[in-house]
């Protein structure tokens, strides 16, 4: 149970580098590979690699497209990015000796501040200093609620996927040690399936607020 979380392996000048760093390092290094190998030689007649990545990136356009409508192809990049990062994070838990970067509140907390400052970026860039209008809305007097609101959307990010993502490890480390010989293998398949909802609910909200900022009156 104690391997769930974060921990030193090694250190580097008073720096320690935790489990999560480690991880998220290795998961770095296979995305640029498979990156490199689906793109090093790009013929008229793709690979089955090439395939199977321009599938994933045309079903997650559409995803965008769908709930955000056409301006959401300027958010692609980054919705896309962070729905890869966030799947690919939850499904290394699924590997036996890794575990997920996810697990971590540090890393689903930087996820929600990034997505809270990406949609005051994108709502600045289309509104000017106009998106802070809200703040006032629908009274001047309504301020402090709207600013505990704004606090709240990153904390409620952060703790649904790290509580989420923990609680499924745990289910599965006790259930493990009960019943070795059964469980792994369907706890694993049906992990699989919760990281995907777990990536689908974080991108969703994701998009909402970016929507919610970028909107116009």
């Amino acid at each position: 149970m104690e391997e769930l979380g974060p921990h030193v392996i090694a250190e580097f000048h008073g720096w320690h580098i935790t489990s999560t760093v480690m991880m998220n390092t290795l998961l770095t290094a296979f995305v640029t590979l498979v990156s490199y190998l689906s793109t090093r030689r790009l013929q008229a007649v793709p690979g089955r690699l090439q395939n199977v990545l321009e599938a994933v990136v045309e079903v997650l356009e559409g995803l965008v497209e769908e709930n955000m409508g056409e301006k959401g192809k300027e958010y692609f990049p980054f919705i896309g990015t962070l729905f890869l990062y966030i799947l690919l994070s939850n499904w290394m838990g699924a590997i036996p000796g890794l575990h997920s970067p996810t697990s971590d509140i540090n890393v689903t907390a930087a996820l929600a501040v990034i997505v809270l400052l990406a949609s005051h970026v994108y709502g600045l860039s289309k509104k000017g200093l106009a998106h802070f209008k809200h703040y006032l809305e629908p009274m001047p007097i309504f301020l402090p609620l709207n600013l505990m609101e704004e606090v709240t959307k990153p904390l409620s990010l952060a703790f649904r996927l790290f509580g989420n993502v923990t609680g499924e490890h745990i289910v599965v480390a006790v259930l493990g040690l009960i019943v070795p010989l059964l469980v792994p293998v369907p706890m694993s398949l049906f992990g699989l399936f919760t990281g995907l909802i777990q990536a689908l609910v974080f991108t969703m909200l994701a998009m909402v607020y970016i929507t919610q900022a970028t909107e116009e009156e």
